[in-house]
């Protein structure tokens, strides 16, 4: 493994609190320390920016090919830093498709419980109008009676 164990243990086991993201960021970050190298030796490594290595470090956000060009330049099977590889039994048309189609899946679960918002609310709505048109028929009806008296 290239982390060694106090790495690898910050990469695998704190990170579940990050995105997906976030944590192939801070797998690259990792990686690029305990390799003894710079953000500006990366990048020169596989022909980006400084600026780039450190959006990625930050951010996560990455395209495939440029990361596979970093794990390459760390020396680093992608894998480890989280992405899906043909030995997988997938290759990344194949990966991309699962992966848009979980978040698809996700989204579909989001838009139904707004759904349910959205009826629980309207039926509040629809009750206090109810409440409302009582309340003014008692209001009517009282200041009625007080008028006959």
């Amino acid at each position: 493994m290239f982390f060694d164990n106090h790495y690898w243990f910050l990469a695998n086991k704190c990170a579940p609190s990050f995105t997906l993201m976030e944590h192939i960021g801070l797998k690259v970050k990792l990686a690029r320390i305990s390799k003894g190298l710079s953000q500006l030796d990366l990048a020169q490594k596989i022909g980006k920016t400084r600026s780039l290595v450190s959006h990625v470090e930050q951010t996560g956000r990455v395209s495939l090919n440029t990361l596979i060009e970093m794990s390459k330049a760390l020396g680093i099977p992608t894998e480890e830093l989280g992405v899906v590889g043909e030995k997988d039994g997938l290759s990344r048309s194949e990966y991309v498709i699962n992966s848009l189609t979980q978040k698809l899946n996700e989204m579909e679960v989001e838009l139904k419980l707004e759904r349910e918002k959205y009826e629980l609310l309207h039926r509040l709505y629809e009750s206090q109008l109810e409440v409302i048109g009582l309340l003014k028929e008692k209001g009517g009806s009282s200041r009625h009676s007080s008028a006959e008296g």
